[in-house]
């Protein structure tokens, strides 16, 4: 029933006996198919009556498989895209489809029509049955021939086959030429993009470029000005380090001046200072009238004011320190220290404090600093505070005032001197010495005397050449005329 051979054996031959070409598509494995292959065609039953027997004698029957290289030819032809498919094509035309989901009743009638045999069936369905004992008539009209299916040579059908196979190739070959024309298009917009942003970014690497160079050139120019200053950093140091040797040499030959000018001279001494300090010493005080004082405090806080220039420190100056500093500035008792630089500092006695401005060397303008007094104990600070503990001072301060009293009348009666040496009110041991003033042992352990030598050796002591550091302040001013 279907044929042996391959989908282009099975058309040469359809084309030779001038049949029809039946496909059938279907799936082994799909129940429909087997329905349709055993029970509508018959192929299992192999019978003359056989639907597939039938159309044996109009078509070629081919069975093809689905997914096979024969399916995928006669796709060229007729698509199929369901399984099972049936279709009859006679010159290239398909005459029928029939796809999954028909009926049998019509699948038979629409397959007989399509191959020409419909008349067949309907023959066979009406014809009139002979009964037992009915007379056969001996001859029977002879029906009328029904008309030959028109028979086409098999170079037609090759002609055929060849336009439809050129048909197809040309449009393989618009298709393939429209893609490569796609293709072409995408490449030239990529390689467009791509020059694009090439050159963008040649142009960035180009002002890139420039502001490098526009950087180094600045790099480059500072580089040079910081060696500038360098070089200039350098210079400067060297003078002064040239200076200060300079100078060290000439503060060594005045002094070889000097020691030499004392050998020579016996006892002539040349001055010390420096040439510039050495000619304002010249400079003529009688007109100076006023001078201007800066003092340092001791919580080192500075206060200036201005004084005649017959004004005393121990007056004017001193009155003047203690309502113009704050708390704690000037609260103990204290001397001054006249500030010469680059000469050392002087420190001011007491009783120098009594001569003028003028006469001390503080006009027309000068920098004190306050210098507590040495080995200070204030007798008069406060134990505790209310009544209760200022009657106590008071008591103490009274009893001390007339026991001193009382010694010090006693100290000039010699009778009573002797017997109760210093005016302790203790009488003489018969083992004591006669001048019991100058008797050791009797003073309290831990008791300091200050005595005018005492005083004055403080005093030389303050007076020894120091050198005075004012940290870099701009305040001072040399002892030059007023303006």
């Amino acid at each position: 029933m279907f044929h042996s051979g391959d989908l282009q054996s099975g058309i040469t031959l359809a084309i030779q006996e001038a049949k029809l070409v039946v496909c059938f598509v279907r799936n082994p494995t799909d129940d429909e198919c087997r329905v349709w292959e055993e029970e509508w065609l018959g192929a299992s039953a192999d019978s003359a009556e056989s639907l597939g027997n039938t159309i044996a004698s109009k078509a070629v029957l081919l069975r093809i498989d689905s997914g096979t290289p024969q399916e995928a030819f006669l796709q060229a032809v007729c698509p199929v895209s369901k399984v099972p498919t049936l279709v009859v094509i006679h010159n290239g035309q398909v005459l029928e489809k029939l796809e999954s989901g028909i009926g049998e009743e019509e699948f038979r009638s629409r397959l007989l029509k399509a191959c020409g045999l419909e008349d067949v069936g309907e023959s066979a369905s009406t014809a009139p049955s002979v009964q037992p004992g009915d007379a056969i008539p001996l001859s029977t009209p002879d029906p009328t021939p029904a008309p030959a299916p028109p028979t086409q040579s098999p170079s037609t059908a090759q002609t055929l086959l060849t336009e439809r196979g050129q048909r197809l190739e040309a449009e393989r070959q618009k298709r393939e030429a429209a893609e490569k024309a796609e293709r072409t298009a995408r490449a030239n917009a990529r390689r467009k993009e791509a020059e694009q942003a090439a050159t963008a970014a040649s142009n960035k690497q180009s002002s890139t470029t420039q502001e490098e160079r526009d950087k180094q050139q600045s790099r480059d120019a500072w580089l040079v000005q910081q060696k500038q200053r360098k070089d200039e950093a350098k210079k400067e140091r060297e003078r002064i380090l040239n200076q200060i040797e300079s100078d060290k040499q000439e503060r060594r030959a005045q002094k070889e001046r000097q020691r030499e000018a004392q050998q020579a001279g016996g006892g002539g001494q040349s001055s010390a200072l420096p040439p510039s300090a050495a000619r304002s010493t010249t400079i003529n005080l009688s007109g100076i009238k006023s001078c201007a004082l800066q003092v340092r405090l001791f919580d080192g806080s500075s206060i200036r004011g201005k004084f005649a220039s017959d004004a005393v420190l121990a007056g004017a100056v001193r009155d003047w320190v203690k309502e113009a500093s704050p708390e704690g500035g000037a609260d103990i008792p204290y001397t001054f220290r006249h500030i010469l630089p680059p000469q050392p500092s002087r420190s001011i006695g007491i009783s120098e404090e009594h001569q003028s401005l003028l006469e001390l060397g503080l006009a027309p303008t000068a920098t004190l600093v306050l210098v507590p007094v040495a080995g200070y104990t204030s007798a008069y600070e406060k134990s505790g505070t209310g009544y209760l503990s200022a009657g106590w001072d008071a008591a103490a301060w009274a009893t001390k005032a007339a026991t001193s009293a009382v010694g010090t009348a006693a100290s000039y009666i010699p009778v009573v001197n002797w017997l109760y040496p210093g005016g302790s009110g203790e009488p003489r041991q018969s083992g004591d010495q006669a001048n019991p003033v100058n008797d050791q042992s009797q003073r309290p352990e831990g008791a300091k005397v200050n005595t005018l030598f005492n005083q004055r050796r403080e005093q030389d002591k303050d007076n020894k050449p120091t050198t005075f550091y004012n940290g870099n302040s701009s305040a001072f001013q040399g002892n030059g005329p007023p303006d």
